[in-house]
C-alpha cells in the first residue's frame, strides 16, 4: 500500500458506512414527508367531516352542549381511523421485530 491511500480508522470507517448513512438519512426524510403529508390528509378529512357537521353542532350548542362534549364528538370519529393506522403499524414493525431475535448471531458475524 502506499504511503498516500494510508488513513486512520475513523476514516476508514466513516467511508465505509457513508452510503448506508445517506440510506438512512434519506429513508427518514422520506418518512417524515410522509408523515406530514398524511396528517395534511387527515385533516383534510376531518375540516370536511366537521363542515358537514356544521348544523348539527350549532344544535347541539344551541340546546346547551359544552365545548367538551363537541370536542369528544369530533375526536371520536377520527379515533377509529387513527387507531386503525396505529394497529397497522404495529402489525408492520412486529414480524421484522420478531425475526431480528431469531438471529443466530454466529451466521450473521460470517457474512463479513
Amino acid at each position: 500500500m502506499s504511503i498516500y491511500e494510508i488513513r486512520s480508522f475513523t476514516e476508514q470507517v466513516d467511508r465505509l458506512l457513508s452510503t448506508e448513512r445517506m440510506v438512512s438519512f434519506l429513508a427518514s426524510a422520506f418518512g417524515l414527508i410522509a408523515t406530514i403529508l398524511a396528517s395534511i390528509g387527515l385533516y383534510g378529512v376531518l375540516s370536511m367531516a366537521v363542515a358537514r357537521w356544521l348544523k348539527e353542532i350549532g344544535i347541539r350548542i344551541a340546546l346547551g352542549a359544552e365545548s367538551a362534549s363537541v370536542i369528544r364528538l369530533v375526536l371520536g370519529e377520527i379515533a377509529m381511523p387513527i387507531l386503525g393506522g396505529m394497529v397497522v403499524g404495529v402489525l408492520a414493525a412486529w414480524i421484522p421485530a420478531c425475526r431480528a431475535t431469531r438471529v443466530n448471531p454466529l451466521d450473521v458475524l460470517r457474512y463479513d
